[in-house]
């Protein structure tokens, strides 16, 4: 919800005050209203600043404001913001080069090599799936065995971002990106209880 003090004064029947969460479809503000709702807003939404737009007839101004939040958005909303932007290859990859502790680690390839194999389809089989993309159990216990605290590191990501990534898998992914994050959730799982 938006809140101002006092209703907007607008004084010509024909001047639009327009509200929008950024990114978001525009809402128009009543002329008497003191408040404007944003219903279903999700927790990435959630910012300190907001888009306002003036218009008379054809011609319009529009900016970008600070109207800050109360309460104030949490990590919570940062990871959901960031889930947002990683796929569930994506993710696996960068939990996998946070075990290895090398950003290069798995990176698949040179870009610009010729017949480079690192597309990020999902329509392979079962197999494929998890001797590629999630990391063998021996992977994870060689990290835990070379540096404890790279695991605990990376168990932090997975409780942060993967209740996000697959709310997102089932909502909009295919079956192949869920079934990929079920088969990691599970075994990551397993691995975290006994070596956590």
């Amino acid at each position: 919800m938006v809140i101002s003090t006092n209703p907007p004064l607008l004084f010509f029947p024909n001047v639009q005050l327009k509200i929008a969460l950024l990114g978001e479809v525009w809402k128009e503000w009543p002329s008497d209203a003191s408040s404007l709702s944003f219903s279903g807003m999700r927790p990435r939404e959630r910012s300190d600043f907001i888009q306002i737009r003036i218009s008379v007839r054809e011609m319009s101004c529009s900016w970008v404001q600070i109207a800050p939040c109360s309460p104030r958005p949490d990590d919570d909303r940062d990871h959901a913001i960031i889930a947002g932007y990683l796929d569930p290859h994506t993710f696996i990859m960068w939990l996998r080069s946070l075990l290895a502790d090398d950003f290069t680690a798995n990176s698949g390839g040179d870009w610009d090599a010729e017949n480079s194999s690192s597309g990020h389809t999902f329509g392979g089989n079962r197999k494929r799936i998890l001797t590629e993309i999630i990391p063998p159990i021996e992977e994870v216990l060689w990290a835990w065995t070379r540096d404890s605290s790279a695991f605990t590191r990376t168990d932090e990501k997975v409780k942060a971002y993967l209740n996000d990534l697959q709310r997102r898998a089932a909502e909009t992914g295919t079956a192949s990106e869920v079934e990929l994050l079920t088969c990691f959730r599970s075994m990551w799982e397993s691995l975290a209880l006994e070596l956590a």
